[in-house]
């Protein structure tokens, strides 16, 4: 296996290669005097045509930037496959200066009343309630937004995720943003708007990466696997990590349940140790499942080959187990939906 995650975010240089040719030769310059002259281009239409040369799904966002006067940003839209594609458009980017910067992911920005469906919003009068979830790690936030009392529910969720990402940017909404509930007054003990991002910064210093849940799947009568997982990984903080390694041992000896007994829990656990201590320091461990008469791991990892030479010999002869392994691309993270 030759594909590596560098290699595979630079499947789209050509395009940003051909993006920051013509910023460079053109773009720049021509955008920042239609800034300051606030005239009516079709630069917004150029920027959009070479953004979707890159990828149709890619979405860009022109404001005033934290350093430089002017800031670039381009959005995967969500869609965590692509999240790598805009880092790698960051890589190829012209340095910053004190004109231009530029970011992978769509920056917090400052938000006076705009028209919605009719409705004015005024992002000075949303209200937020925020309850940390020691678990997962993040808050989950309630949201009094005046004036969307009759939105239905999927306009009143995209309105908040975008007052949301105004706010905090977009990598910290994914980052420190659980369940958000939307409601019709005021929280008790809410705070402005404006007040979120003192509260997620607070709330990140209590953060550890290391929150484990365990469930019970429920197969047949007779059949249950056990899934411990890592809830509180954020995958916007290892957008590398895209090959997921799936590490099986069957199990000597086991109840009619398909569980370990206890000897070969002990066991197992011994091979465990054996893998961890191989692999490389940048793979993640993500969880695993116990039960049906195996124990399976699940790891990310930014280097295919690295896991690969490590895993290959260690599986086909080892001493004690029967051991298998896949290594599949995984963007999305999509191999350990199952497990929580």
């Amino acid at each position: 296996m030759t594909v590596s995650a560098g290699t595979l975010a630079s499947m789209f240089d050509e395009a940003i290669g051909e993006f920051w040719s013509w910023w460079v030769e053109t773009g720049a310059v021509a955008v920042a005097e239609a800034i300051a002259s606030e005239e009516e281009t079709d630069l917004p239409a150029q920027i959009s045509e070479r953004v979707s040369a890159i990828h149709p799904a890619l979405e860009w966002q022109l404001t005033d930037g934290v350093d430089a006067a002017h800031s670039l940003a381009l959005s995967a839209g969500g869609t965590r496959a692509l999240r790598a594609v805009t880092e790698r458009w960051l890589e190829l980017a012209p340095d910053a200066d004190g004109t231009w910067e530029y970011h992978p992911a769509r920056i917090p920005v400052a938000l006076g009343p705009f028209p919605v469906d009719g409705t004015t919003i005024d992002p000075a009068a949303v209200s937020v309630a925020t309850e940390w979830d020691a678990t997962y790690e993040q808050l989950d936030v309630e949201l009094h937004i005046p004036g969307t009392e009759d939105f239905d529910d999927a306009a009143r969720s995209e309105l908040a995720l975008y007052l949301l990402d105004a706010t905090l940017g977009e990598d910290d909404t994914e980052r420190w943003v659980g369940l958000i509930d939307i409601v019709d007054e005021r929280p008790r003990a809410a705070v402005g708007l404006a007040g979120l991002s003192d509260l997620v910064k607070a709330s990140s210093e209590l953060a550890t990466g290391d929150g484990w849940v365990a469930t019970e799947h429920r197969l047949s009568k007779k059949e249950t696997v056990v899934a411990t997982v890592n809830v509180s990984l954020k995958h916007v903080d290892h957008l590398r990590h895209v090959f997921h390694l799936e590490v099986r041992i069957q199990l000597n000896e086991y109840t009619n349940l398909g569980m370990p007994t206890d000897e070969e829990a002990a066991a197992v656990d011994a091979v465990e140790d054996e893998l961890f201590d191989r692999l490389p320091d940048d793979v993640l461990f993500v969880g695993r499942e116990t039960g049906v008469g195996q124990r399976i791991m699940h790891f990310y990892g930014p280097d295919p080959d690295r896991l690969e030479h490590v895993v290959e010999p260690w599986a086909s002869d080892h001493p004690t187990h029967d051991i298998s392994f896949d290594l599949v691309v995984d963007p999305e993270w999509t191999m350990v939906d199952r497990l929580t």
